[in-house]
């Protein structure tokens, strides 16, 4: 599970110019990530340069890593392919 203190530093929803809409869902003690054609619970892990990742955990869905961008002005998750860099930006 994702502890709570990682939990409460995202914000409730996000928006990529490019990839669309994120909503985050808190519910019994998960955390889901909702994008505009799919969802997944996300599970979180600690790498070694100090940032934190969130993990999708879902069959058929898991693997994409979204990274915590706590040096932006606002709360920020980075997707990453071999070849972009997609920001959520919290939305207002």
């Amino acid at each position: 599970p994702v502890p709570p203190d990682a939990m409460r530093v995202l914000a409730p929803r996000y928006l990529s110019p490019e990839l669309g809409p994120l909503r985050v869902e808190r519910k019994g003690g998960q955390l889901r990530f909702h994008f505009a054609h799919w969802h997944s619970e996300v599970a979180l892990r600690n790498n070694e340069d100090g940032t934190q990742s969130y993990w999708t955990i879902d069959p058929g869905i898991g693997g994409v890593e979204l990274v915590r961008d706590d040096q932006a002005p606002r709360p920020t998750l980075i997707l990453r392919d071999a070849q972009h860099e997609y920001r959520f930006v919290a939305a207002r």
